[in-house]
């Protein structure tokens, strides 16, 4: 008995030991030295790392956990001044300590940077999936990093934009935005016009322009035009191909007042096309010019070549149109080149990426290797001490009793505690079930109130609503009289209809009154195409826009459907 008590003790003076061994040598002069170092990064990150680097002689000596948390905000600078590494060693071996020995925002932010090498390597499924095991380890977080998690969103938006996959894009820029609303540090127009972007590529217009708008006013509140010119540059090209000419206009007159130094690279190229497309050939000319002369990257004076030689043959003169042929040739070859030498830096960097991988795999085998002989040696010694004990409790044989007569009380609480999970299954079945017969029940209400309410239109409307009918079936046409013999029918059973229709619709032209009067009549939008011959896009836009222009008016009959 005392030599178990004795071995036990041991066991765990040596645990507190490793422990105390740890965690005891922090220094926390030289963490907060760090701190302030990382602060500085976010605005001045090349500057920072000089100054890390300068900590460097004092890491000797210091605690694994000062040494990386080092090795993490030099990953940190590295990356906010886009410095590519050649692989993922340093990253990795950040990561795997922090997963065994940090909190849980110190393994979401490994998490983070680690999936950034991954980004930098061209490795996007990687780079995806460290992103969602950061984005998971700061929400379990009590109170998790919100910039840390704002701008994994940022990346993963990127990533699924890069992929083409606009509606997982849109979903964490979404995230993304609702973290800064709800973090005024973090609103900026950047994560704003994110969304606004996902949209537009997702030709959802009207949501672009709601965050637009969002974008826009941000800046104007904040007095921040020259910091966000390159999100105005964009709004000026955005608003003009939506055909909202004054706001085009007005983002592009803010520009005009903002110094040339302070004007993004972008901004003559989007000035050029803006005047191309509206038909201000001089003014177009005048940019993209300046594009042409000094180009930010070949597929720029390509762009601009194109549109000096519309300009040219717009006003036929020969000259330069050979001169603007002749360069965008010249353009279009060295963009391929440009791409050529893009692909093979990232070729080489992919080759030098998987190279390590191979090694670091090799040498991972042979650690495996080592370890799986120390796990037999441990696993031989603790046998020999488990022999010593089993031969020691063979003598507690009144202990063995009790223990058995526990696991008996234990193995009937499991069978009744399976007994009432099976219950428990079984009443969710039932539930489920129920829930199914409501569904029907909600289906069947909704046929029998379109039935109902057509009932009643034929009593008060008579063939006119017939003949609608059969026009929505494509068995009849309807003309000019039919429909005022419709507005008649709708307008006896229903007589604020109309005024409603006018008051409420913004700019009810003929084709939305006449939508509208359908929708009153309970038709669907496909039946309202067969009427109208109206677009898809048309009839779904306008009939959503006045649904919410008249709920009272287009749900009343369901709820005298419901009183009956």
């Amino acid at each position: 008995m005392k030599l178990y008590r004795l071995f036990i003790y041991l066991i765990i003076s040596f645990s507190a030991s490793l422990f105390l061994l740890s965690c005891g040598n922090r220094n926390d002069a030289l963490l907060s030295d760090m701190e302030t170092i990382k602060r500085e990064g976010d605005s001045v990150p090349e500057t920072a790392l000089k100054k890390l680097e300068h900590l460097s002689d004092r890491m000797k000596g210091e605690s694994e956990y000062v040494q990386m948390k080092y090795d993490l905000l030099k990953i940190r600078l590295q990356d906010k001044s886009d410095i590519i590494p050649e692989n993922d060693k340093a990253a990795k071996r950040v990561y795997d300590y922090f997963q065994e020995n940090g909190n849980g925002n110190e393994k979401a932010e490994a998490a983070y940077y680690l999936a950034s090498v991954y980004r930098d390597l061209h490795d996007s499924p990687s780079a995806v999936s460290f992103f969602l095991q950061s984005e998971d380890l700061s929400l379990q977080c009590d109170t998790p990093d919100s910039t840390l998690l704002a701008n994994t969103y940022s990346q993963l938006r990127g990533l699924y934009e890069a992929q083409y996959n606009y509606n997982a894009a849109l979903e964490v820029a979404k995230k993304e935005f609702e973290i800064a609303r709800n973090n005024s540090r973090l609103l900026c127009p950047t994560r704003i016009m994110d969304v606004a972007t996902c949209y537009i590529l997702l030709n959802d217009t009207a949501n672009a322009i709601k965050y637009q708008d969002f974008a826009l006013n941000e800046i104007i509140k904040s007095h921040s035009e020259e910091e966000h010119s390159d999100i105005l540059s964009e709004l000026t090209l955005a608003y003009f191909r939506q055909n909202i000419k004054e706001k085009a206009v007005f983002c592009k007159n803010k520009l005009l007042n903002i110094s040339k130094e302070r004007l993004p690279e972008i901004f003559h190229h989007n000035l050029g096309v803006f005047y191309l497309e509206s038909g201000k050939l001089d003014s177009a000319y005048i940019n993209l010019s300046y594009i042409f002369e000094n180009p930010i990257d070949p597929s720029y004076k390509e762009d601009a070549s194109i549109g000096l030689l519309m300009i040219s043959l717009e006003k036929d003169n020969n000259d330069s149109i050979k001169k603007y042929a002749r360069a965008y040739i010249e353009s279009a070859e060295e963009s391929k080149r440009f791409m050529k030498r893009e692909i093979s830096l990232n070729a080489r960097n992919e080759y030098i990426y998987h190279r390590d991988k191979e090694q670091e795999t090799k040498a991972y085998q042979a650690a495996e290797n080592a370890k799986r002989n120390l796990i037999i040696a441990i696993l031989g010694f603790i046998s020999i001490v488990a022999i010593f004990i089993i031969i020691f409790q063979w003598y507690r044989l009144n202990s063995l009793k009790k223990i058995n007569r526990q696991k008996e009380i234990i193995k009937n609480k499991n069978t009744e505690i399976r007994d009432k999970a099976d219950l428990i299954e079984e009443q969710s079945q039932q539930l489920q079930e129920k829930d199914e017969m409501l569904k029907e029940k909600a289906i069947q209400n909704e046929t029998l109130y379109q039935v109902a309410y057509t009932k009643k239109l034929k009593e008060n409307g008579g063939e006119i609503i017939e003949k609608f009918l059969l026009a929505s079936e494509g068995k009849d046409k309807v003309n000019d009289e039919d429909w005022q013999s419709l507005f008649s029918a709708i307008d006896g059973l229903h007589p604020d209809f109309r005024h409603a229709v006018l008051e409420r619709i913004k700019k009810p032209t003929e084709d939305k009154i006449r939508i509208a009067y359908l929708l009153k009549a309970g038709m669907t939008n496909p039946q309202i195409m067969a009427v109208t011959d109206y677009s898809k896009s048309s009839v779904y836009r306008k009939s959503d826009s006045i649904r919410k222009a008249l709920p009272d008016f287009l749900r009343e009959e369901e709820e005298e459907e419901e009183e009956t």
